[in-house]
């Protein structure tokens, strides 16, 4: 069998419609921007309708977006770029303003913020030279002043945040096509999407693709772009 036979029997699943059920092929696609300042979380699962559908009838989709955001009740459609580690001892790790807030009231958590600046290689040769993002690290600021900085490589920071917005999403959908009578999706189906700028050098774009698979996005039968 052929891998793309293989993926399309991974992705036979059932779909309610009014006093039928019936297998129908459904695709899963989930894009994530990850933006300097807010960082948002899109996406739409689409499917076919049964055989016996209303002549005429087309695929549908459902799409939806939501914020970057460990606090999965929030509205916005954007939330803050901002990682939050529990503390140096156990590391635990949110995102968003929901995180953020949290940490304040803690005291003993780890923010860092503003840390995909560091990708803009063609600005930072400017000041610095040579940038190799690889050894690139940036600090964790803890939110009580009196604790020194963590510092950390800069790909563990992409990879934590980037694991974080994965499990949100997955479970965000997987909570959609459920609740939509959708079923049999796993985590396996999602086809993820990240952003990229267009202005970003081949080391930065590189450098994204790498984290992007330390941070779960790739499996044997979805793609990653």
């Amino acid at each position: 069998m052929t891998e793309k036979a293989k993926r399309d029997s991974k992705i036979k699943i059932r779909t309610k419609y009014p006093q039928t059920e019936k297998l129908c092929n459904a695709y899963v696609i989930c894009a994530i921007d990850l933006g300097t300042t807010f960082s948002g979380i899109s996406y739409c699962v689409a499917f076919e309708p049964p055989d016996d559908a209303a002549p005429g009838e087309g695929l549908k989709m459902d799409i939806l977006t939501i914020g970057a955001d460990s606090n999965l009740q929030t509205n916005q459609l954007k939330s803050p770029t901002i990682l939050v580690v529990s503390s140096e001892f156990e590391e635990r790790y949110t995102i968003g303003a929901g995180a953020y807030q949290r940490a304040i009231w803690e005291k003993t958590s780890y923010i860092v913020q503003d840390f995909k600046m560091e990708l803009d290689v063609l600005s930072r040769r400017q000041k610095e030279g040579e940038v190799l993002l690889r050894n690139t690290k940036v600090k964790l600021y803890c939110v009580d002043p009196s604790v020194s900085p963590l510092e950390w490589p800069l790909s563990k920071v992409f990879i934590k945040y980037l694991e974080v917005c994965r499990k949100l999403a997955t479970t965000r959908i997987l909570s959609h096509t459920e609740s939509t009578g959708v079923r049999g999706v796993t985590a396996n189906d999602i086809n993820w999407v990240i952003t990229v700028p267009a202005i970003w050098t081949d080391q930065a774009r590189i450098f994204m693709r790498e984290v992007a698979e330390k941070a779960g996005f790739l499996s044997p039968y979805s793609a990653l772009i």
